[in-house]
């Protein structure tokens, strides 16, 4: 993805690259609201049914949610687009607009995929996956980019293809454990709606911290200042690698375990990360005018400062990220939800104030006080509850292991 970034940035400049990432930006908002959070939804499905035949039933009905869903968002996008006559999306063509929505339902599988991968275990597929998507999407990029000249289309065809290949090697691989054979469970999926109802506004809460600043930024400012945020903002989520591969080990961890004996081992991995961070934080913030020039050349280099001052939400970032599998595995749908759009709502209403008056810096604030400030405290209280519910947990455990042992030696076994 970084790789991409730069290739992007070098060639497109500030302004191609901020309608790139517009557009972008628009499409996984669709997606992921249609989306309806099924993926996280399914983490905990599996969790409860981890000791039945749970992936065939599963992967039909999911699939069949993903028709139907990207067909609806594809839909809600183009009578949004006609409705406003393109203001809306201010800056985007109608053309650029219409390729990326061929990106909806790539968006939409990629998170149902990684849930489902994660659940029969196949972390090192899905890495894999990703790896290969992301060399795909390397190599498109410098021939529609640098080869065809093509421009914004040319990118956007590029992104779609890494994203097609990650798309094509989950399902075959999730179709081969269940030796090509699938079903639809109707019953379960109008339980997977129920929870979804409960926790997809979470997903909304995080698409208002997440995007609205990048959309918000194309609506009142220009398409070089999104061009330098969203830089910032890709070098930031780069420096992610460590907290998402400690995540995904969580969430498989959970769902063979449960949250509760998976605390103890996500506290000290926590711990571990958050060391890690530290030190790439402090060496990223004294090479940030060498690093942002040598990726994005010189045109970036007001993305220096923003870069800088972005740094404290990588803490709130990797901080909700590790406790998501506390959160799904114990089925918090909608405390989740409520605390995530609200959240939300302060960042839309703190850039709403500071955009119009500041920029990429307003965008910049807004995301300190609503990923760093609010997120770590939120997180920190959620982590005081997990502890006192997992050491609440431990004496039934032992006494329950201590009745085992004790039948086994009467019955001698």
């Amino acid at each position: 993805m970084l790789a991409v970034t730069v290739v992007t940035a070098r060639i497109l400049g500030p302004d191609g690259r901020g309608v790139l990432v517009a557009v972008i930006s628009w499409m996984t908002l669709f997606a992921s609201v249609a989306s309806l959070s099924l993926g996280e939804v399914s983490q905990y499905w599996i969790q409860l049914n981890r000791k039945r035949n749970w992936l065939p039933p599963l992967l039909g009905s999911m699939l069949l949610c993903l028709a139907g869903l990207s067909l609806l968002a594809a839909a809600v996008a183009i009578a949004l687009y006609w409705w406003s006559d393109g203001a809306l999306m201010r800056n985007i063509p109608a053309s650029f607009f219409a390729i990326g929505m061929l990106l909806i339902p790539f968006i939409i599988w990629e998170q149902y995929a990684r849930y489902l991968l994660l659940g029969v275990g196949k972390i090192t597929l899905y890495n894999i996956a990703q790896v290969l998507g992301g060399t795909v999407g390397i190599v498109a990029v410098v021939g529609f980019l640098a080869i065809l000249k093509q421009g914004v289309s040319g990118a956007l065809f590029a992104h779609m293809s890494g994203v097609a290949v990650f798309a094509v090697i989950a399902l075959v691989s999730l179709l081969r454990v269940t030796s090509f054979r699938i079903e639809i469970d109707m019953a379960g999926i109008r339980r997977l709606l129920g929870d979804a109802m409960k926790l997809h506004l979470n997903t909304i809460g995080v698409l208002l911290m997440a995007h609205a600043n990048i959309l918000m930024l194309n609506h009142y400012s220009s398409t070089e200042e999104v061009g330098w945020y969203q830089f910032s903002m890709q070098l930031v989520m780069a420096m992610l690698i460590v907290p998402q591969a400690g995540a995904m080990i969580l969430y498989s961890r959970v769902a063979e375990n449960g949250p509760d004996r998976t605390w103890p081992e996500q506290k000290r991995l926590i711990g571990q990360i958050f060391a890690v961070m530290m030190v790439f934080s402090v060496a990223a913030y004294l090479l940030a005018p060498e690093l942002v020039v040598l990726l994005g050349g010189a045109e970036f280099e007001p993305s220096v400062v923003v870069f800088r001052q972005l740094i404290p939400v990588l803490f709130g970032m990797s901080f909700a990220l590790l406790m998501g599998p506390q959160w799904i595995g114990r089925g918090v749908f909608l405390l989740t939800s409520i605390v995530t759009v609200v959240t939300g709502i302060v960042n839309v209403c703190l850039n709403l104030f500071l955009i119009p008056a500041h920029g990429m810096m307003g965008a910049v604030w807004s995301m300190n006080l609503s990923f760093f400030l609010i997120v770590v405290i939120v997180q920190s209280v959620f982590a005081g509850w997990v502890e006192r519910k997992s050491r609440a947990a431990r004496p039934r455990r032992t006494m329950a292991n201590g009745k085992n042992d004790g039948a086994a030696r009467l019955t001698g076994r």
